[in-house]
């Protein structure tokens, strides 16, 4: 009997371009015949924003959209990872609750705005690679900081 809230592929707009090669780099020389599994498929799911559900949340997700249930699984296609994440991030909500988390993560003093200092000291903190300050002014300025505070508004158009 065909479920009629399973999630069709072919219904959703396109992953952006950056996130799908990355989906497609995770499959690059897998162990099971191009599939993944299931550690590194929860490993996906958990980059993707599901680490702020539930477990029941997300296995009713999975179960309820797109027809998985994680305790019958041991492998997936990459059809189906790509399913799972472009339904959470271009249906869902799923890019404007990871640009919330970004900048949750970004404004530490919970302040409802962001400064440069407070951008470079995430950065400084979380990447291998030197930020300057050209790169955080640059940032800034597309992100449309307002008198050197960038609001989450902003903030989320950067996501689209």
């Amino acid at each position: 009997m065909a479920r009629n809230n399973i999630v069709d592929l072919s219904s959703l707009p396109p992953l952006p371009a950056d996130i799908a090669e990355d989906l497609k780099d995770a499959f690059d020389d897998k162990e099971q015949g191009g599939c993944i599994g299931l550690i590194h498929f929860k490993n996906i799911l958990h980059n993707f924003g599901f680490h702020s559900k539930s477990k029941t949340d997300m296995d009713n997700e999975l179960n309820d959209k797109h027809d998985i249930k994680l305790s019958e699984r041991t492998s997936f296609t990459f059809d189906e990872v790509k399913k799972v994440i472009t339904y959470r991030l271009m249906k869902g909500k799923g890019m404007d609750e990871e640009a919330e988390e970004c900048f949750r993560l970004i404004d530490v003093r919970e302040r409802t705005y962001v400064t440069a200092q407070d951008l470079k000291t995430t950065l400084s903190a979380n990447l291998d690679v030197q930020v300057t300050e050209e790169d955080i002014a640059e940032f800034m300025e597309i992100a449309g900081a307002d008198n050197g505070q960038l609001y989450l508004p902003n903030f989320k158009k950067l996501y689209l």
